[in-house]
């Protein structure tokens, strides 16, 4: 297992990788147009947890019902199961997609009372609505394939739509030759038009099961409702538990919006370089996590469950220590790409310090979380990230009550809401140790599945 766990990680460490340089590739050509479109462009990114809530809701149903049917051997219930997984995102994607381009101009005015804001909001806005179809699409297709052990698929078509989409956002923002200079809006085109291609690479590899049979886009088509309501049911705890997460995020925007501007754009700079730290180093041990726990649950190796999560555990704790000692070397280091303005800057590098130190502890939430939706029980994550939300919007409130709300006070009130969350999440991992503590570990038959990670695994898959 300690070998196993950064194995799975390290095509999602790349992958993690990738997708972060969207935003950050983003932050750092639209800061060449100004603290205007930086706070635009933010408030706009601001959606992304909420698209990704929503592919969560259907593909953490999806990973927990592939995965153990993988480990217990039933691989005839496979293809049913991604079928209706693959009837949801696309009905869920439609959905967002439509329901961000008809209300940009609205959402965009709720943030910010500048005009040049909502000006550079809306245009960005407008042009990045197609990539909430098209996230949901990618995420749970990668999910899926995760799923069954294939952790390198979903990081070759990220390669590729990251690679895009770097060669696209200066082509669009800034104009060359006969494409003319979009602005801000060129950077949503950018990112809507590289994901698209990565959704037509996943249907070109799923027809017929070009990559793995028990993944295959072919009929007989039809909806089985219980199906999805069992995917649904297992899934949307997941997804609400990120959809509160960005909730705390408007809420926190809202509450700075008397601030001004600059504040808006070193909120937005900070929380997108923190995602960026927790997808990389975090999500990749916590989806290796899941995987390898959910198959293991599904094949009644206890052992192995418990294993997983240990060494989850101490690789996240290890890497955000030293995340955090590099933070505090030079906070300011981190931020000085992506913003020209000097107080920009220096309230994003106070919001990394504060925001930092939560995030070795933080660990308790992310891997114990992924454990339990590989598990399919993810309501009690879900109450623990509830939990968070109530303490941030209870001590933002307290302060703008007591007319006490300044810039760091509100980040010192985020990173304590982390704190109480983790702690909630203990007691989680507690309760679910004490159900495998003494659980029987199997012996396996010759007639038993072999796992994803056994020799041999792969030329089957």
């Amino acid at each position: 297992m300690p070998r196993l766990i950064p194995a799975l990680a390290l095509p999602m460490l790349v992958m993690f990788a990738l997708n972060s340089l969207y935003a950050l590739a983003d932050l750092f050509f639209v800061s060449r147009l100004g603290g205007a479109a930086l706070a635009g462009m933010s408030i706009g990114l601001n959606t992304l947890l909420t698209v990704i809530a929503v592919g969560l809701a259907i593909g953490s149903g999806a990973l927990a019902q592939l995965a153990q049917a993988y480990g217990a051997g039933r691989r005839a219930e496979i293809p049913h199961v991604f079928q209706q997984a693959v009837w949801l995102m696309l009905a869920a994607g439609a959905g967002l997609w439509l329901l961000g381009w008809l209300n940009a101009a609205r959402y965009v005015r709720f943030f910010s009372a500048d005009a040049e804001v909502i000006a550079q909001g809306t245009a960005f806005f407008k042009a990045y609505s197609f990539s909430f179809f098209t996230q949901v699409v990618l995420l749970v297709a990668a999910i899926c394939f995760r799923a069954l052990g294939d952790f390198v698929l979903p990081t070759v078509v990220s390669s590729a739509t990251v690679a895009l989409n770097l060669a696209l956002d200066p082509l669009l923002i800034f104009g060359w030759g006969p494409v003319p200079a979009l602005g801000v809006a060129g950077a949503g085109w950018a990112t809507s038009l590289s994901q698209g291609l990565g959704v037509l690479a996943y249907v070109a590899l799923t027809v017929a099961g070009r990559r793995n049979r028990m993944l295959a886009l072919r009929g007989p088509w039809r909806v089985d409702w219980r199906m999805q309501w069992t995917l649904l049911r297992i899934g949307v705890p997941a997804g609400m538990r990120l959809l509160f997460l960005n909730v705390s995020i408007y809420a926190a925007f809202r509450f700075l919006r008397p601030l001004g501007g600059d504040a808006l754009a070193a909120l937005g700079l900070g929380m997108r370089i923190v995602q960026a730290l927790i997808g990389l180093l975090g999500d990749s041990v916590g989806n290796a996590v899941a995987s390898l726990v959910g198959q293991n649950y599904g094949a009644r190796r206890w052992e192995r469950v418990k294993a997983a999560i240990l060494w989850g555990l101490g690789y996240y704790v290890a890497s955000f220590a030293v995340v955090y000692l590099l933070i505090l070397w030079d906070a300011a280091l981190w931020v000085a790409p992506f913003a020209k303005e000097e107080a920009i800057r220096n309230l994003a590098a106070d919001y990394l310090v504060l925001i930092g130190a939560a995030l070795p502890i933080f660990g308790l939430s992310v891997i114990t979380g992924s454990a339990a939706s590989g598990i399919g029980r993810s309501f009690p994550p879900m109450l623990a990230s509830l939990v968070n939300l109530v303490c941030s919007i209870a001590g933002w409130s307290a302060l703008q009550a007591w007319d006490a709300l300044t810039y760091d006070r509100l980040v010192f009130v985020a990173a304590a809401s982390l704190y109480v969350e983790a702690a909630v999440m203990a007691a989680v991992l507690a309760v679910m140790w004490r159900r495998f503590r003494n659980g029987p570990v199997s012996t396996r038959t010759k007639q038993e599945p072999r796992a994803p990670w056994d020799a041999g695994s792969a030329s089957e898959n």
